[in-house]
Order: C-alpha cells, then structure tokens, then sequence
C-alpha cells in the first residue's frame, strides 16, 4: 500500500514531496491498516476516498503553485493615496500566505483536523482576495 500511495504523491509538486512525502505515506499506512481490521468494504471505500482526495489535492497545489507565479508581489508605493490602494490587497495576501504557513506547520505536526482548519480559512483568504482584486481592478492574466 506504501508503493501505491507513494505513486499518487509523485502527482504533487516536488517541494511538497520532499517536505511530507514519507510522513503522509507512513501516516496513509498506519490508516489503511486500521481501515482494513474493519472489514473489506470499509478498507476499499477508504482506499478509493484517500487515492481521489490525493488526486484533487494534487490537482489544487499545482493550480496554486502556478497561480503564486503569475502574480507579481505588490509594488511599494509612498504615495497616501496609492498606499490605501495596495493596502488591503497586501493585508488580504498576508492572511492567504499565513495561513498556508499555518496549514503546513500543522500537517508537520500531525494536526490533520487543525489543518483541515487552516486550509478552509486559507480558501476563505484567498476569495477574499480575489474580491479586492476583482474591486480594485487588477487583472489575474498579467
């Protein structure tokens, strides 16, 4: 089972892979064995559960690896003006960034549900984000 999930981690992006790879697959082990001391269906649903979430998230850290690349960091103005422009922009990209921080520390340590936690703000952040954009004006395909 180790081999199995351990394929379906070279979906994610390499970084993520040397940062979690073995603790996920051992963490993804230790699960399967559990599920499958309950009984064959519970082992396979959680087997087709755990592989389709590992694809999904996979899919999500590449979509944000190459969103992060496509927007340039917001310039510092001195202007007043300018300045509450590009302020809440800066402060709403600050809660994304911490909280995928957050998010990370958490899996390190092996808080899965803090993480999970982490993770919805994250994608909370992240629309608010998007809103300023979309309300300042800034255009997502520089």
């Amino acid at each position: 089972m180790k081999r199995i999930y351990g394929a379906f981690l070279g979906l994610y992006p390499r970084e993520y892979r040397d940062l979690f790879g073995p603790e996920v697959v051992n963490v993804f082990a230790q699960a399967a064995r559990e599920h499958r001391a309950r009984g064959w269906h519970v082992w396979v649903w959680f087997l087709v559960t755990e592989l389709s979430g590992a694809v999904t998230s996979a899919a999500r850290h590449w979509i944000d690896r190459f969103a992060a690349r496509r927007h340039a960091p917001v310039p510092e103005v001195a202007s007043t003006a300018r300045s509450a422009l590009f302020g809440p922009l800066r402060e709403a990209q600050s809660r994304v960034d911490l909280n995928l921080k957050r998010m990370t520390h958490a899996i390190a340590n092996h808080d899965f549900e803090g993480a999970r936690a982490y993770s919805f703000e994250e994608r909370k952040a992240r629309e608010d984000l998007r809103r300023l954009r979309d309300r300042f004006g800034f255009d997502d395909d520089r």
